[in-house]
């Protein structure tokens, strides 16, 4: 992904390079004319410059919708912003008179340069009165009388390029053949506002927002038309958009990827309250009677609560609209609470770890701080030890600020429980944080180290303190970065100075090397250091 977006730059710089280069020699073009007094020239210059800052701001526009698409991993919205931007940036490589010719004719308004020499023919015809030209051919004498009405003629020619406005010519044809108006089509559907979370995403939120409110939902999950659905911030905050328009949701996809699933889902809720969590366009104003629907469920049916909680909320916490993430966790917990309430076994409820773990490294900060809510609400319910494998897997993931994300949550859901050496008595076995630390204390994101640092600390803390430390020299055997291990042994120092006076003084393995140990009227202090 870092690859990936220097690539993003470098092409943004390049367009707007082009777009400046472009710029100053249309200006210095008309100063030019202006001084030379070819105000004709002149003209067609200051409209080639309007029309091109108008390009160039929908080129940099669809350049970052495409980029948020592509963070986004909707990739239909990206090759369609690719398109549009590549013909725009084709239109621009051509060379700058060629350009300025094309540019000038292309205009946004209804004042157009080219087609007056054809209204020319039409309106000359019907002007000179027939009995006027009979009159020039039996009298040349009189030749210059049958002139006369020529200024008539010549008021006619003025209002001529006025007529496109009153009714349809073939003025608006021309156009067509050039890339302009055929980009500002999808800009109408596709703006981005200031209120679009994102996409930095994010919106980001996020840098560039998401262009649309169904990134990384299913081929079939997308609004009927092939669309990318309004921005989220079109949706109402309490009244679903599906009851405001009156509409009935699409009917199921029949490529739906898992249909087990889906036909249990039918048979629990029904095909309605299915066909809108599928549809991307009526999930918000669904996710508003969830807990209704499971209070009308709990009691006639309690074993399937737990099936149903996992595939309807797995499915609502991976939606790309930040407006569905939050209101899907205010849903979640209430129904959490409820079932609780019943006694109903929930379960490991591992689709929707799985799903929360996914995106803790998500672009959106409030889809990332909502995903490490939901676990750690989770924790408290199903128990760490169900969580903390998924949540701990990190071979999938490249980015390492995502790393220190997940090391600081980790570190936040193993405080408050028990770890051991084998994983016994639903325990956090010791053994299972060894890849992760590992690959944290690998990183190149210094919070990601630190938080290994802290979980490696936490550990040492386990009653079987020896046992835990020749594990952790094994762990960082491999490590041949001197000061990371000396930060490590000093951070072990720390621990162990705040620990109260009665602390059995456990001998350390000599390669971490007890330097100093207090009287036991103070308080155990080790000076930890690497050996070599």
């Amino acid at each position: 992904m870092v690859s990936i977006t220097g690539q993003f730059r470098a092409q943004e710089e390049r367009y707007k390079n082009r777009i400046a280069e472009l710029k100053d020699w249309l200006t210095a073009k008309k100063v030019e004319s202006v001084q030379i007094e070819d105000y004709v020239a002149a003209d067609r210059c200051k409209r080639a410059l309007i029309k091109m800052e108008e390009l160039g701001e929908n080129l940099l526009r669809l350049h970052e919708m495409k980029v948020a698409a592509t963070i986004n991993e909707d990739y239909d919205s990206a090759q369609e912003m690719n398109l549009a931007s590549r013909e725009i940036s084709d239109y621009f490589s051509r060379p700058n008179e060629e350009l300025l010719v094309s540019l000038s004719k292309v205009q946004t308004t209804p004042v157009v340069d080219e087609p007056e020499p054809v209204q020319q023919p039409a309106a000359r015809t019907p002007t000179p009165p027939p009995p006027v030209l009979d009159d020039r051919q039996t009298q040349p004498s009189q030749a210059r009388e049958t002139y006369e009405p020529e200024p008539v003629y010549e008021a006619v020619r003025e209002p001529t390029p006025k007529v496109p406005s009153r009714g349809p010519t073939p003025a608006p044809v021309k156009p067509v053949a050039q890339p302009a108006p055929a980009v500002s089509d999808p800009l109408a559907s596709k703006r981005i506002t200031e209120d679009t979370p994102i996409m930095p995403k994010t919106n980001p939120a996020s840098i560039y927002g998401p262009p649309t409110g169904t990134t990384g939902l299913a081929h079939d999950d997308m609004p009927v038309g092939g669309g990318s659905g309004p921005p989220i911030a079109e949706y109402a905050e309490d009244e679903p958009q599906a009851e405001e328009e009156d509409e009935a949701p699409p009917p199921i996809p029949t490529r739906e990827s898992n249909k087990e699933d889906v036909m249990f889902m039918q048979g629990f809720f029904g095909e309605d309250f299915v066909r809108r969590l599928l549809s991307a366009k009526h999930r918000l104003g669904l996710v508003a009677q969830i807990v209704e629907a499971f209070e009308l469920r709990v009691v006639d049916r309690p074993e399937e609560c737990a099936r149903a909680t996992s595939y309807l909320f797995a499915r609502l916490l991976k939606d790309s609209n930040a407006k569905i993430v939050t209101k899907s966790n205010e849903a979640f917990t209430a129904v959490l609470d409820l079932l609780i309430e019943h006694e109903i076994d929930l379960g490991t409820l591992r689709p929707v770890v799985e799903v929360c773990a996914s995106r803790l490294a998500d672009r959106q900060k409030i889809a990332r701080d909502t995903m490490e809510l939901i676990l750690v609400v989770l924790s408290g319910v199903i128990g760490v030890h169900n969580i903390f494998p998924i949540v701990s897997n990190l071979k999938k993931t490249k980015n390492q600020k995502a790393w220190g994300n997940h090391a600081v949550l980790v570190y936040e859901l193993i405080k408050d429980v028990t770890l051991s050496l084998d994983g016994a008595n639903n325990s956090v076995s010791v053994k299972v944080l060894d890849p992760f630390v590992t690959q944290l204390l690998t990183s190149t994101d210094p919070d990601a180290r630190a938080a290994a640092i802290d979980i490696l600390c936490f550990v040492y803390l386990l009653p079987d303190r020896n046992a835990v430390v020749r594990h952790i020299q094994s762990m960082t055997s491999k490590v041949t970065n001197r000061p990371l291990l000396n930060t490590i042994a000093s951070r072990l120092s720390e621990v162990l100075t705040s620990m109260p006076d009665d602390t059995p003084p456990d001998q350390l393995p000599p390669s971490m090397g007890v330097v100093e140990h207090r009287s036991e009227s103070e308080a155990k202090v080790y000076k930890l250091g690497v050996v070599g």
